[in-house]
């Protein structure tokens, strides 16, 4: 507590030479569970490169979780997929339904013209009638 009161901020650890800080990592090994070295390092900005030390996160690489990991991101991306055709599906569908839906309400409009012409016409067609004709003879 007295050091961090003395200092008043945390700074990044200085340089410091362990023995787990120097000591060799088998890569080997890594390549045999199937890591390349594009998994082994991270790209990193300029910035955090001086805080990255690849010896440092060996003693972590290979475990088994990594396979779980990634057969969990397999599947993650895989139901994004399904997901992905499914909304796509769905989509074709709507769009299906909606034009079925304005093909219905044309044939419609176009058929309610059709029963105001016709009456229309009858009607001017009993106008045009004879009122004669309209008497009992």
């Amino acid at each position: 507590m007295s050091e961090l009161s003395e200092h008043g901020s945390c700074h990044s650890p200085a340089n410091s030479t362990t023995s787990s800080q120097n000591a060799p990592v088998n890569t080997s090994a890594l390549s045999g569970a199937g890591f390349s070295k594009k998994d082994q390092s991270a790209e990193l900005q300029s910035t955090f490169s001086n805080y990255y030390n690849e010896k440092l996160i060996g003693h972590v690489m290979g475990w088994q979780a990594d396979l779980a990991e990634r057969e969990a991101k397999r599947y993650w991306q895989e139901a994004l997929t399904v997901g992905s055709h499914h909304c796509s599906q769905i989509s074709v569908e709507l769009t299906k339904a909606r034009s079925l839906v304005r093909v219905a309400e044309i044939e419609s409009t176009l058929h309610e013209q059709r029963i105001l012409f016709l009456d229309k016409q009858i009607a001017e067609i009993e106008n045009l009638k004879p009122p004669s004709s309209l008497l009992p003879s």
